[in-house]
């Protein structure tokens, strides 16, 4: 196989990896703000 071929495959594979990686990218924020809300919510708890 020649390297433009093999290029071209990996652009074909990184377009159909796009999408997945815009949803990681959401959920691993959705979980960075329930870790805060948790960690704020122990805190109030510790607190009171």
């Amino acid at each position: 196989m020649n390297e433009d071929k093999v290029l071209q495959k990996l652009g074909e594979h990184d377009k159909r990896f796009d999408r997945f990686d815009l949803g990681l990218v959401e959920v691993k924020r959705d979980v960075a703000e329930v870790k805060s809300d948790v960690k704020w919510m122990k805190d109030k708890l510790i607190r009171n």
